[in-house]
């Protein structure tokens, strides 16, 4: 699952984390990169929570957060995070979840993790979903996770890099232990 949708339902089902997450995120955030948000949603007529990024608004116009191209490093994003104010324990998980991302990118591209430049992980709502999934980890240290096998998927995905496989080679790297079913769907 996608980043927003772990926190979604990892804040619709602890309640007590939304404030402290929500504060996590905000300490990160630069104000014109917009605020992090909680609200109510439908998808496919099931109701849940939604955590997304709101971009900041005026009485004219949306800004976007313009983003130089070193902005997006994975070594930017770990000193960024370093510098931080949160807490000592999300700042580290926080730059594992990068880490294992940015690994990934590096076997995939032929790049060393210096040189390692994030293309879906750009944006600050993409930085908010780390900061968030760490805050989460971290509240809940002492739960043990497991999981099943995991859908396969199939066929092809338009992203930044043209048409590529699913899963994406990224991704696929990063899921080399798990275990897999065909789901047929492509």
């Amino acid at each position: 699952i996608a980043g927003d949708m772990f926190i979604s339902a990892m804040l619709d089902t602890f309640k007590e984390l939304q404030s402290e997450v929500l504060n996590s995120v905000t300490s990160v955030l630069p104000e014109d990169a917009g605020s992090a948000e909680l609200s109510q949603g439908i998808n496919s007529g099931i109701s849940g929570l939604r955590f997304h990024l709101k971009p900041q608004t005026t009485e004219h116009h949306v800004h976007h957060h313009e983003h130089t191209h070193h902005h997006t490093t994975y070594k930017y994003l770990c000193e960024f995070l370093r510098k931080s104010s949160l807490d000592v324990d999300v700042i580290q998980v926080s730059i594992e979840l990068l880490t294992i991302i940015a690994k990934a990118e590096a076997k995939i591209h032929g790049k060393t993790l210096d040189d390692v430049h994030f293309h879906e992980l750009a944006d600050w709502d993409s930085v908010m979903d780390v900061v968030a999934s760490a805050t989460i980890l971290c509240a809940l240290s002492l739960s043990s996770w497991s999981i099943s096998k995991l859908p396969l998927g199939g066929g092809l995905v338009k992203t930044q890099h043209g048409l590529i496989p699913v899963p994406a080679p990224a991704t696929a790297e990063i899921l080399t232990e798990f275990e897999f079913f065909d789901d047929g769907i492509q």
